[in-house]
């Protein structure tokens, strides 16, 4: 799978989806879903290389990359690397 960007996504519509747990680092889903997917529970796929994806409007996406467009109201800037300290 290539990089999946939000695609310009209102922050809105993520505060209105998820909440996000700073100290977990973990993206809750609000809401129960047609898949079985309950509210209150973690969102989250791994890919092959072991990012966390989840599916926002259709498409696979990143959860660093939401919780950073979560967080900021923004989405990443066009060729920004979000890193985490630990590389986790």
């Amino acid at each position: 799978m290539g990089r999946v960007y939000l695609g310009h996504v209102d922050p809105g519509y993520l505060w209105d989806r998820f909440d996000y747990k700073p100290l977990t680092g973990e993206l809750i889903r609000r809401y129960s879903d047609h898949f079985g997917h309950k509210a209150g529970t973690p969102v989250g796929g791994k890919t092959p290389k072991g990012y966390l994806v989840t599916p926002v409007l259709g498409r696979p996406t990143m959860l660093h990359r939401i919780i950073h467009t979560w967080v900021t109201g923004a989405e990443p800037a066009d060729g920004l690397h979000i890193h985490h300290i630990d590389h986790n």
